[in-house]
Formats: C-alpha cells, sequence, structure tokens
C-alpha cells in the first residue's frame, strides 16, 4: 500500500467532509423549502430511479434476500440481485424498530446516510489509489480534486446556450464522481470496492502473497454483487493489462496472471450466475434488454474528456520513459480499453465508462507536473487554479441549480399533502403485492410510498413498458371502451385505480374517457386532487 501520512489523512477528512457538505446542500434546501403543503421528496434528480431504490429498501424491510420487481404486474420467480438496497432496508427496520412497516421518511433518511457513508470511503479509497502513482503530496491533492469533483467543459456550451444535449459530466455517473456523491451511494461503494481491488492485487503482487489476492477478489465480489457487469469490464480491462505486460516485459508474466486469476474466481461465479438469472428468468431478462444506455458522439465525449487527455498524454510519455511497472501499465490501458468498450454494440455503452475519471486524473495531472516543474512558484499557482478553474464549474452548475429547483416546491420533487394522504391510506389498507393502475410518473411513487406493485410505474423494471404506457393514456383517456378497460384490469390483475392531476390530464373533454360507474368501481378513497378506486375482484 502506498505510505500515505497522518497530516495527508487529516486533510482528506477535511476536504471529504466539505466536498460531502457542498453536494447535501441542495438537499438541506429542499427540506427547509418544504411546507405543509408541499414535502420535499429527498431526491432531485433521476426520480425513477431514486423512487426504485427505496421500494427495494421497503421491499428488504418485509421479505428475504430474493428481489421481485414491484414495478411489473406480472408474477415471476423471485432473483438474487440489488442485495445491497434490500439490506440497507433491514437495517433501517431494524435501527428504528419500524420491522416491516418501516415508513418512507425513515428509508429517505437511510438513503442518505449510506449516500455520504459511502461517499466518505469512496473519497478515502480514491486518495489511496492515486497516492500510488503521486509521490508528492501536492500532487495527490490535485489529483484527488480532480477525480472526486472535477468535470469537463460541457459547462461552456451551457453558458453560451450552444446546445441543448445535456454535458456527460451531468448525466453518465460513471465517467465522473460527481454523480455519485451526489445521490447514488450504491455506485460509490461499487467504485471504492473496484479500486480497492486493484489495490490489494497490488499488494499481492509487491508481496507474492496470495492472502491480498483472495481480499482483492472479495473486494471485486461486493463490486460485482453491486453491479454485475462491473465484474465484465474488470475482466476485460484485466486481460488487456496483462497482455500489456507481456508485451513491455516480452515474456508472459506468469506471477501477475495466477494472482489475478486467484483473485478473479469469486467475482466470475457471481458474473456467472448473474447472467444466468438474467437470460433465464424471463422478467429479469427483459428487464436487462430494457435497461437501454447508448454512449453519446464522439462530440459529446471530447468536451467532457479533452482537457483531462490533453494534459495526460505528456503525463504518459513520461511513464513510459521512466519504465513501465505493473502498476503504471493499468493507468495507461484503462481509459483506452474505456474508449473502446463505449461504443461496443450492447446496450449500457456509456456505463462502460466506469472509473476512468481516476487514471485520467492522475495522467493529467502528471503530465501538468511535466510542464511545470521547473517553472516558478507563481506560474506553477497559475497552471494548477487554471486547471481547476476549467474543471470545476460544471460541479458548481450542479450543485447551484440542484438547490434552485429544491427552493421552488413543485410537484413531483415535493409531494402535496393530499398526495401524502393518499399514499398513506393505501400503504395502510392494501394488502401487500396489490396491484396499482397509473400513469408511470405516479407509478413510480406508488411502490416507494405505498409498498404496492404496479402495472406501469418504471422504464426498465417495467415489463413491455412502452406498449403499458400507451395501454394506460387509452385507459384513462378516451382511447378504449369499457368493455377493454375491463379486459386490461384483469389481466393486469389489478387490485386498485390511481387518480391524481396526472391521469385527470389524460381526459381532456370527458367525453369517452375512464368512468368509474361504468366499470362497477367502489371508491375507498378521496381527497383533493385524488382518488382510489377499488377493483372488484
Amino acid at each position: 500500500m502506498p505510505k500515505v501520512s497522518t497530516a495527508e489523512w487529516r486533510w482528506v477528512a477535511v476536504m471529504a467532509f466539505v466536498v460531502l457538505l457542498l453536494f447535501s446542500l441542495p438537499y438541506i434546501v429542499g427540506r427547509l423549502a418544504s411546507t405543509p403543503q408541499m414535502r420535499f421528496s429527498g431526491f432531485l434528480f433521476a426520480l425513477e430511479d431514486m423512487y426504485s431504490y427505496i421500494a427495494k429498501m421497503r421491499y428488504g424491510a418485509r421479505d428475504g434476500w430474493l428481489l421481485q420487481l414491484v414495478y411489473t404486474s406480472e408474477p415471476h420467480q423471485s432473483g438474487f440481485a440489488y442485495v445491497h438496497y434490500l439490506a440497507l432496508g433491514k437495517l433501517a427496520a431494524w435501527l428504528t424498530g419500524q420491522g416491516a412497516r418501516v415508513t418512507a421518511g425513515t428509508l429517505i433518511v437511510t438513503y442518505h446516510v449510506a449516500r455520504v457513508i459511502c461517499g466518505a470511503l469512496l473519497l478515502a479509497v480514491l486518495y489511496l489509489f492515486v497516492a500510488g502513482f503521486l509521490p508528492e503530496v501536492p500532487q495527490r491533492r490535485l489529483a484527488w480534486v480532480v477525480a472526486s469533483v472535477g468535470g469537463g467543459l460541457g459547462w461552456v456550451a451551457m453558458v453560451l446556450s450552444a446546445t441543448s444535449a445535456p454535458p456527460v459530466e451531468l448525466y453518465i455517473p460513471e465517467g465522473f464522481s460527481t454523480l455519485l456523491l451526489f445521490g447514488l451511494p450504491h455506485l460509490s461503494l461499487a467504485r471504492s470496492l473496484l479500486l480497492a481491488g486493484w489495490l490489494a492485487l497490488w499488494r499481492a503482487i509487491d508481496t507474492v502473497g496470495r492472502r491480498w489476492a483472495i481480499l482483492a477478489g472479495m473486494a471485486w465480489l461486493g463490486m460485482g454483487i453491486i453491479v454485475p457487469f462491473y465484474v465484465a469490464l474488470l475482466g476485460v480491462l484485466i486481460a488487456v493489462w496483462l497482455a500489456a505486460l507481456a508485451v513491455v516485459r516480452r515474456r508472459i508474466p506468469w506471477p501477475e496472471f495466477r494472482l489475478a486469476a486467484l483473485a478473479g474466481i469469486l467475482p466470475l461465479v457471481f458474473l456467472l450466475y448473474s447472467t444466468w438469472l438474467f437470460t433465464n428468468n424471463p422478467i429479469f431478462a427483459v428487464w436487462a434488454g430494457q435497461n437501454n444506455l447508448p454512449s453519446p458522439p464522439l462530440s459529446g465525449y471530447l468536451p467532457a474528456y479533452g482537457v483531462l487527455i490533453v494534459m495526460g498524454i505528456p503525463g504518459a510519455v513520461l511513464l513510459w520513459r521512466q519504465g513501465l511497472s505493473h502498476r503504471s501499465v493499468l493507468l495507461i490501458i484503462w481509459p483506452l480499453v474505456s474508449a473502446v468498450l463505449v461504443y461496443l454494440p450492447i446496450n449500457v455503452q456509456r456505463r462502460l465508462l466506469e472509473g476512468v475519471i481516476v487514471p485520467l486524473s492522475i495522467l493529467s495531472v502528471r503530465g501538468l507536473w511535466a510542464w511545470i516543474r521547473q517553472a516558478r512558484r507563481p506560474a506553477r499557482w497559475a497552471a494548477v487554479t487554471g486547471m481547476l478553474i476549467l474543471l470545476l464549474p460544471s460541479t458548481v452548475f450542479l450543485i447551484g441549480g440542484a438547490a434552485q429547483m429544491a427552493s421552488n416546491p413543485f410537484w413531483p420533487m415535493f409531494h402535496p399533502a393530499d398526495e401524502l394522504s393518499a399514499l398513506d391510506w393505501l400503504y395502510d389498507q392494501a394488502p401487500d403485492d396489490s396491484i396499482v393502475l397509473s400513469t408511470r410518473v405516479s407509478g413510480s411513487i406508488l411502490p416507494a410510498y405505498a409498498g404496492v406493485r404496479v402495472y406501469l410505474g418504471h422504464g426498465p423494471e417495467t415489463v413491455n413498458a412502452a406498449d403499458k404506457e400507451r395501454q394506460v393514456e387509452a385507459f384513462f383517456s378516451d382511447g378504449m371502451t369499457d368493455e377493454e378497460r375491463q379486459h386490461l384490469l384483469i389481466e393486469g390483475c389489478v387490485s386498485y385505480i390511481w387518480v391524481g392531476p396526472p391521469e385527470q390530464a389524460l381526459c381532456c373533454n370527458g367525453a369517452g374517457c375512464f368512468d368509474p360507474a361504468g366499470l362497477d368501481l367502489q371508491e375507498a378513497y378521496q381527497q383533493g386532487d385524488y382518488t382510489i378506486y377499488e377493483v372488484p375482484q
């Protein structure tokens, strides 16, 4: 392991506190902006995904260690997936004593506590990883700042209003660290384990110790349990790393090969299980197939990484001239491998950027130091300041924009009191696993707050989501006859119908629209703009 002094760790602790506080400020603003009429949801981006994480925590609080999708109505077998959120739900239920009836508010607070803890772990492991490549403390600190809160030049287009597309750094969590720290604790933990695994493997190589290789495998197993396909990404990285070592040394690197193979056994076994689950379980297979995350064109990546690449090339050349070690080889091949993987013909292209900001940050700092080492101190400070001025504004826009949104209570980031009352009623009265029909936007909220399943509610997790969305729109508007509506309710095993503003908005003229009386529905709850109908069984 690289040597890090106590003074360095104190600096990391203080800076990590500041970073995590800054990323928490928009949530604090949202909480302060809450009123009795509009309560803050606790989330500010990717709401559909955030509610799905809370729904999985709720499922874990009341069930076992196997997950069923609550965002689709089809019966299916459970699978060992998203165990980290199931465990987090169980922990919240146990710590609060609320058991299976844990409240949504408790789950949301637990989620944010996990966000801070996992973020702190990532920042600590990130510094340890950086320290393995950069001997000087100022270098380490700069690389740590860039890797943890740095972005790209997408902010320039935002300022100039040159494009309506968001910058890569503001919507691809795997490509940077900011969104991880802002709201994705499981990805922060997964990256921590990815980096920790490499640190343990290098310790195994340096000491020829199998125990460290096994520890690396355990770290990567944990990473794979959180995000299974990261194991496949890791496997490609290891294979290319070993091949590059063979080229550099002009012989097969048998010691590294044997230790890497030992470290890879456990994560490989889990990857095989996960592959089996998401191919043999038909519902999970549809879930995986609908999770489409294509890469943007190259013109999107260049502003995001251009500065780091330009500055990193001299850093890579310097490493080459100094003689490549087993560590520095990884530093160079990782960005190259990522550049190829993000355009493979698979549906999760952009997620294969995972962790690339780390080697790019280290290489760019080495390149910058190569330029300024002989310069006078004011010039060195100017160069470092210029680098930060280029790379930090996107993060400032992220935090500032989120705080501005949080200061203006509006749905669905804030929930009206009548909506929360209706959700509470459904939570108290509906049996577990009751299926509720609603629009997609309402359906994303229902499982998280009311503990029910929904006919439609989450893009990837709702089977045939596009078709169901069209059917739901037709159901609430004038696109179906009552006979067709009855058929949908029976086919979907629907127990309740949720009618709020999104559902009401689908019927503009009133003619031929959803009519509860024509379907013999019973009004089970009504308050303000929210009505819940019970479907006779």
